[in-house]
């Protein structure tokens, strides 16, 4: 239930009639809001996590997660690219690319959470890759 937690706040964002930009704007802000009210539970997550290499139904989970993820962001990539917003991309590997910071700042999160801002720390991200994505008028 957690891993399929974030999905249902998700789906409404992809119904929006939004740009791409602002439908992942939204992505991160609830995200990162979310993170906080879940960081406790982050050590039991990463458990969890570490034990997907060893058991394959926890990995089947995990992977579903992570499926989801794609499956909520790859279409907001296609979106901008399709409506011009968004210059030319590899739409799975910017996707994979966008889940690897986010897991990745999770982790520090973890270890630097009194020092980490998650909120604005997930908007630089997003702003960075922004600077990648978007069409230069």
């Amino acid at each position: 239930q957690i891993f399929d937690y974030e999905t249902a706040h998700f789906r409404e964002i992809l119904e929006q009639e939004d740009s791409a930009k602002t439908k992942l704007e939204v992505f991160v802000d609830i995200t990162s809001k979310d993170l906080k009210k879940m960081r406790p539970l982050l050590p039991i997550l990463f458990d969890f996590w570490s034990l997907s290499v060893r058991k394959k139904t926890i990995k089947l989970v995990i992977k579903r997660y992570y499926q989801n993820f794609l499956d909520l962001i790859e279409p907001i990539i296609e979106e901008g690219i399709n409506k011009g917003e968004f210059r030319t991309v590899e739409v799975k590997e910017t996707a994979v690319a966008l889940g690897a910071i986010y897991e990745g700042t999770i982790l520090f999160y973890l270890y630097f959470s009194d020092t980490i801002d998650i909120e604005k720390q997930f908007r630089i991200n997003l702003d960075t890759i922004l600077e990648g994505l978007l069409r230069k008028s």
